[in-house]
C-alpha cells in the first residue's frame, strides 16, 4: 500500500513538472478568459447604451408657458431604474478588469522562472520523500506556493468557465438578449426622444434644452422655436392627447421593470463568475495541494 502511495504521488510529481513546461493548460484558459472578458465588454457597452437611452428619456419636459411657466419631467420615475444601470455598468467594468487580471497572472505563472522554481521544488522535495526522510515542512510548503502560483489561475479559470458553461449561461444570453432591446423599446415607444437623440444640435438649441414638447403659442405657449421641431407624432399621440401618453409611460414601466430582474440576474453572473466561484476554487486547490504534501509528514510522524 505504502509503495502504490509512492509511486502515484511520484506520478502526480512527474506530471505536475511536465505541465509546467509545456502549458496545457494555458491556452485554454487564455481562450477562456477572452470569452469571459469579451462577455463583460458586451454587457458594459450594452448597459452604457441603455444608461444613455434612459438618462434621455429623463430629460424630457413638457413646458407650459401659462403664467409663470411651468415644466413637467415625467421620465424621473426611472431614476432608481437608471441608477441600477449606473452600478451595473460599474460592476461590468470591474468584470472586465479581472479578467485582465487573470490573463496578466497567467502570463507571469506560465514563465519559465516559475517553471524551473516548480522543477527545483518538486526534485527536492521528491529526493527526500523516496528516500523514506521526512521533507522539511519549509520544502513542503514552498513546493505548495509554487504549485499555487503556476497552477491556480489557470485551474480557476477553466473551472469557473465550466460552471458557467453549465450553470450560468442561459441566464446571461437571456439577460443580454432583454437588456439590448429594452433601449429599442423605449426608442418604438418614444419616437420622438430617439429623433431628438438623433438631430444634430445648433447653438440656438441652448434655450429649449431638454424642453421636447411646446405648447402652441393659440394654448399659451411661448414663441415658436426657431430650432427644428422635434417630431411628437401623430394627433393621436401627441402630448395634447392624455390617453396615448398614459399608455406610452405605462409600457415604458413595463419595459424597465423587465429590465431591472435582468440586470439583477447579470448581475449575479458576474460576481459568480468573477469572485465567488474562483475563491471557492482557490480555496479547495489550496486545501488538496496543502493536504497531499502534508500526508508523508503527518504519517511519518504516527509511525514514529
Amino acid at each position: 500500500m505504502q509503495n502504490a502511495l509512492r509511486i502515484t504521488l511520484g506520478l502526480f510529481l512527474a506530471a505536475v513538472v511536465l505541465c509546467s513546461w509545456f502549458h496545457p493548460l494555458d491556452s485554454s484558459a487564455d481562450q477562456q478568459v477572452d470569452a469571459g472578458m469579451k462577455r463583460a465588454v458586451i454587457s458594459f457597452a450594452a448597459a452604457r447604451t441603455l444608461n444613455a437611452a434612459i438618462s434621455l428619456l429623463q430629460s424630457t419636459e413638457f413646458s407650459f408657458q401659462l403664467g409663470a411657466g411651468v415644466s413637467i419631467a415625467p421620465g424621473q420615475w426611472l431614476d432608481p431604474v437608471n441608477d441600477l444601470v449606473e452600478q451595473f455598468s460599474t460592476l461590468m467594468l470591474a468584470a472586465s478588469v479581472a479578467f485582465g487580471v487573470e490573463k496578466i497572472l497567467i502570463s507571469i505563472g506560465s514563465g519559465w522562472l516559475i517553471s524551473l522554481a516548480l522543477t527545483s521544488a518538486a526534485l527536492g522535495w521528491a529526493w527526500y520523500y523516496f528516500r523514506r526522510k521526512q521533507p522539511p515542512a519549509y520544502l513542503s510548503k514552498m513546493l505548495v506556493i509554487i504549485l499555487m502560483v503556476r497552477f491556480a489561475i489557470p485551474v480557476i479559470t477553466i473551472g469557473s468557465d465550466m460552471l458557467f458553461n453549465n450553470f450560468l449561461a442561459s441566464d446571461y444570453e437571456s439577460s443580454q438578449k432583454i437588456i439590448g432591446a429594452t433601449r429599442d423599446q423605449l426608442s418604438e415607444i418614444f419616437p420622438s426622444v430617439h429623433s431628438a437623440s438623433a438631430a444634430p444640435s445648433t447653438p440656438s438649441d441652448s434655450a429649449n434644452k431638454g424642453r421636447l414638447f411646446i405648447l402652441p403659442p393659440w394654448l399659451g405657449g411661448g414663441a415658436k422655436p426657431t430650432t427644428p421641431e422635434v417630431d411628437t407624432g401623430s394627433k393621436e399621440e401627441s402630448i395634447l392627447n392624455p390617453t396615448a401618453w398614459k399608455e406610452k409611460i405605462k409600457a415604458a414601466r413595463i419595459a424597465t421593470e423587465n429590465v431591472a430582474e435582468h440586470v439583477i440576474k447579470l448581475m449575479v453572473v458576474f460576481l459568480l463568475q468573477t469572485l465567488v466561484l474562483p475563491l471557492l476554487l482557490l480555496w479547495g486547490i489550496y486545501g488538496i495541494a496543502r493536504s497531499v504534501f502534508k500526508f508523508p509528514q503527518m504519517r511519518s510522524e504516527v509511525n514514529q
